[in-house]
């Protein structure tokens, strides 16, 4: 199964690399430049996942990092990981699920399984 996982950040690369060592072809959709070409030199910035083990996924093609959305296209399953900060009045700015839901509606143009893993 290809699955694609936006926003690499604690939960998302987490969900990634869970699913690359499940069996999965998976690619991790972030616009941060510099942490997808850190993700995709094997270079972890989450406790919990090592460097060689994401290395390991890289290497094996089970896992890649990207910034272009177009590799949302052809995906199964699609999981919006991306953070959901509270605003001044403590309710929870949506703005990037918003803007998650926007890449995917202009990027995937084949069915797919899409799941809010935000909080």
């Amino acid at each position: 199964m290809r699955v694609a996982i936006i926003g690499q950040g604690y939960v998302g690369l987490t969900i990634a690399v869970g699913a690359a060592g499940a069996g999965h072809s998976v690619v991790g959709f972030d616009v941060n430049d510099s942490l997808v070409a850190a993700l995709n030199a094997g270079t972890s910035h989450i406790e919990g996942i090592t460097d060689k083990a994401l290395s390991g996924f890289f290497a094996s093609g089970a896992y890649k990092a990207s910034t272009d959305a177009l590799v949302l296209d052809g995906c199964d399953v699609i999981v919006i990981a991306v953070p959901t900060p509270l605003d001044d009045k403590r309710s929870p700015d949506l703005s990037f699920v918003h803007d998650a839901a926007d890449l995917i509606a202009s990027n995937a143009k084949s069915a797919a399984l899409v799941i809010n893993e935000s909080t």
